[in-house]
């Protein structure tokens, strides 16, 4: 493993701003809601001038997208030894997080489609569980035998079923709270698929 590079005074105190920034906001967010918090509002609480907050965030989206990436995604350092760790880790405890945060979700559905930042973060969340349960099919696989497809073609249709699951669930079309409807369908999946193994 590289070593970490410790980081400059400079560095250091640059990412302690932003945090302070981070941090500021969420809260701020979480207890008035999103329309009601200004970028004065974050940065006052941040004991900031409010033109730093623009050396850190484009706009006060840019909060909910960084929150969106961090709660959705395990960290880096967090080891994945198979299958059942990666759709605890990296699907069924984000999606808890994520509901668990009704002011930070709201937000984030309300400007996916104006904000570039959480475009992105969508993005590399779904790049990134894809690596991650990709990884783990492969080791599945190694243990267990072959999947009816390939672990790719399977990774891909898992991280499908959990974003039009959550889509629905957006809309309003589902009946059940959203991490019920994804423990089902994802249970579905792998029962059919271990059927198909036996056969």
């Amino acid at each position: 493993m590289a070593e970490t590079k410790p980081l400059t005074r400079r560095e250091s105190k640059k990412k302690s701003t932003r945090e302070k920034l981070y941090r500021a906001g969420l809260r701020l967010i979480r207890k008035r809601g999103y329309d009601a918090v200004t970028i004065a509002d974050i940065t006052e609480a941040a004991g900031t001038a409010k033109g730093t907050f623009f050396n850190y965030f484009h706009t006060k989206a840019d909060i909910i997208a960084a929150w969106y990436e961090t709660a959705s995604l395990p960290a880096p350092e967090v080891k994945i030894d198979n299958l059942s760790d990666a759709l605890d880790l990296a699907v069924y405890k984000p999606f808890e997080a994520l509901l668990s945060e009704p002011e930070l979700l709201a937000a984030k559905f309300t400007h996916e489609n104006d904000n570039r930042s959480i475009a992105r973060a969508e993005a590399e969340v779904d790049r990134r569980m894809f690596e991650i349960l990709e990884a783990a099919l492969r080791q599945e696989e190694a243990r267990k035998g072959p999947y009816p497809v390939g672990a790719s073609d399977l990774a891909s249709l898992i991280v499908a079923i959990l974003t039009g699951a959550a889509r629905e669930w957006r809309l309003g079309g589902q009946k059940e709270p959203l991490s019920d409807t994804v423990r089902r369908r994802l249970d579905s999946l792998f029962t059919l698929l271990d059927k198909a193994r036996l056969t």
